[in-house]
């Protein structure tokens, strides 16, 4: 299996919604099984609407299968919130659909949405990561994991409460952990 990383090292090498030639081209050169990209930050044009989303997405899917049709590569998008503490509690509850700007037309291209967030203030405490949508199977409870610099790997966090976070967040106190 590939992971490929496309690195913007200056404006040129950017992705955007318009570029599918470039993509295509790019999957038919190193025929990935994943493509990962970030709608936000790499697809959407000037007017940033759900319609804008929408196409994005349609057309990110359609030049990815179709440059490596062979591979058919999984296109994940990977979408981030909105940096405020309300938005960062949508990761998890009856908001989770909202987590970032266009999640409404994200959610409803894709099958299943991850939340991620930060699980403390600072942002080195680890992450929480939660289901934001799941078509077919029942939802994952949300769980916490931390970063251990000794084996370079990521770790559940044992005794982890959502519900102690989410109301820190809310509260406008700094995360916590348990």
């Amino acid at each position: 299996k590939l992971l490929y990383f496309h690195v913007v090292e200056d404006p040129a090498d950017a992705m955007r919604a318009d570029d599918g030639m470039r993509l295509r081209a790019t999957c038919a050169k190193v025929r990935p099984d994943v493509v990962v990209i970030d709608p936000l930050g790499d697809l959407l044009t000037e007017d940033n609407s759900d319609a804008d989303m929408r196409r994005a997405i349609s057309s990110t899917v359609g030049a990815a299968r179709t440059g490596s049709p062979d591979t058919k590569p999984a296109v994940v998008f990977l979408h981030h919130a909105r940096t405020n503490a309300a938005s960062l509690a949508q990761a998890v509850g009856w908001e989770r659909g909202n987590f970032g700007k266009g999640s409404k037309a994200l959610a409803a291209c894709c099958r299943a949405v991850v939340n991620v967030a930060p699980l403390t203030a600072d942002g080195d405490g680890g992450l929480i990561v939660a289901c934001g949508k799941v078509n077919d199977v029942r939802p994952f409870e949300p769980f916490a994991v931390e970063y251990d610099e000794s084996d370079g790997r990521f770790h559940i966090v044992d005794g982890f409460s959502v519900d102690a976070w989410a109301a820190a967040v809310e509260g406008g106190q700094p995360c916590v952990k348990v």
